[in-house]
C-alpha cells in the first residue's frame, strides 16, 4: 500500500473545471507585440538618422 505522505498534492478544483487564464495570455500578447514594435521602431530610427548624419558630413566634405 502506498504511503500517503509520499503522494502528489491534490489541486483545489478538478482539472476538467480549470479555466486558462485569458486576461494574462492576452496582457502577455500586449506586452510582446508592444516590445516588437518599439524594437522596430527604434532600429529605424537609428538608421534614419546615421543616413542623416552621414549624409551632412558628406556635404560638408564636398563643400569644404
Amino acid at each position: 500500500m502506498s504511503d500517503p505522505r509520499n503522494q502528489a498534492p491534490r489541486l483545489a478544483t478538478p482539472a476538467e473545471e480549470q479555466m486558462p487564464d485569458f486576461h494574462s495570455y492576452r496582457e502577455r500578447a500586449h506586452h510582446e507585440r508592444t516590445k516588437a514594435i518599439n524594437m522596430a521602431m527604434s532600429m529605424l530610427w537609428s538608421r534614419m538618422t546615421r543616413r542623416r548624419s552621414r549624409q551632412s558630413r558628406d556635404a560638408g566634405f564636398w563643400t569644404a
